[in-house]
């Protein structure tokens, strides 16, 4: 993971409230501290813990988003995940994610920028792993289709209406992911 690829994307990036704003703290923090030689993209790195890049996907009429029901967390969330030492740009990373978890291809999306910065807190024993933190850089896109199909760590992709991800308790996810779904109307 390239840490100058991070500056400079957050560089140009405004959070969009307080809970985003602290989030930027934490993720700078971890780049001002973090001894040069610890890949921060590393799953292994656990102290202080490694950077993740997803995929918020709208539908292309904007009104719904697509989820995946994650196996080891539970819930349903955007599709995301680590990043790998073959991935060229962050972008590319959420790309790659996106089409593992539902077959959605680089070419049936168009990216509408950097939508926000989260960190979230990985349990003990997930895929083996002590507990840790995700700082993870979420990008937005708008699909050119519906069309998707779960595989890898989904078990089920569906798309949700953006106005009921965000009300509390109306669908089985985090308050990140509707916190997301808040901040997607700057983009779009």
């Amino acid at each position: 993971m390239d840490r100058l690829e991070v500056r400079a994307l957050l560089g140009d990036h405004t959070a969009s409230d307080e809970l985003e704003d602290a989030a930027l703290d934490r993720i700078y923090s971890v780049l001002d501290q973090a001894d040069s030689s610890i890949d921060l993209g590393s799953r292994a790195t656990t102290e202080p813990g490694h950077f993740t890049t997803s995929a918020v996907v709208v539908s292309p009429d904007s009104t719904d988003v697509l989820l995946v029901h994650h196996a080891s967390f539970g819930i349903w969330i955007q599709p995301g995940g680590h990043t790998e030492p073959t991935d060229e740009t962050l972008v590319a990373a959420a790309l790659r994610e996106l089409f593992e978890e539902t077959g959605l291809r680089a070419s049936d999306v168009t990216l509408l920028g950097l939508l926000d910065v989260d960190v979230h807190d990985v349990p003990d024993g997930i895929k083996g792993q002590s507990a840790h933190q995700h700082f993870d850089l979420r990008f937005a896109f708008q699909a050119r289709t519906r069309a998707v199909e779960a595989s890898s760590d989904a078990k089920e992709a569906r798309w949700f209406s953006r106005e009921t991800v965000a009300m509390p308790g109306a669908v089985d996810t985090d308050n990140s992911v509707r916190a997301a779904m808040r901040r997607l109307g700057r983009l779009l």
